[in-house]
This record gives structure tokens, C-alpha cells and sequence, in this order.
């Protein structure tokens, strides 16, 4: 099951991942920019914009997704970027499920 669904998701982000190779940009960058989105989901869960932080967490689940297809891509899967990724999905955790225990 699992291999199905990523076999699946690696077809849906290959695109994707074929610009970004082309525009030049890294994995690391995608991982960053995660981070980046961040205050934009407290915020937005803050003044009430449920709609804006659900997109938020979409867009943040994508940029995982492709950031370890373009590493692979582009050849650079490094134990730095691996840490990288691991350290900021578990921020995305804790800024997500922090903040809807303090929503309540």
C-alpha cells in the first residue's frame, strides 16, 4: 500500500519537481520556505481563518512532499538535508498541534 501511494505521489510531483530543477532551486529551500509559512497558520488560526490555515498546512504538506523527490532529483540527498527536513516537520507538528490545543 505504501509503495502504491508513493509511486502515485512521485508521479504527481514530478512536474513539479522538473521546473523547480529548472528554475534552479533546492530541496533545502522548499524545506525552508515551510518554516516561513508557519506564522502564516498561527495567524491565521488566531484571527479565525480557518479556510487560509487549512491551504497553509496543504501547501506546507506539499512542499514536504516535493522537497525529498527534488534532493533525489538534483542528486543532493545530504544527512544535513535529511536532518533538515526531519527537524522542520517536527516544528510543522508541534506548530500545528499546538495550536489547536490552545484553540481548544
Amino acid at each position: 500500500m505504501l509503495t502504491r501511494l508513493r509511486r502515485i505521489s512521485r508521479r504527481l510531483v514530478k512536474p513539479v519537481v522538473n521546473i523547480l530543477l529548472k528554475l534552479g532551486i533546492r530541496a533545502n529551500h522548499l524545506t525552508l520556505l515551510s518554516l516561513t509559512l508557519l506564522p502564516l497558520y498561527v495567524y491565521s488560526l488566531t484571527v479565525k481563518w480557518g479556510i487560509i490555515a487549512i491551504v497553509v498546512l496543504v501547501i506546507i504538506g506539499f512542499l514536504d512532499l516535493v522537497d525529498g523527490e527534488l534532493a533525489r532529483a538534483r542528486g543532493e540527498s545530504t544527512p544535513l538535508g535529511s536532518f533538515l527536513d526531519s527537524f522542520t516537520d517536527r516544528v510543522v507538528d508541534v506548530v500545528v498541534i499546538g495550536g489547536l490545543i490552545l484553540l481548544g
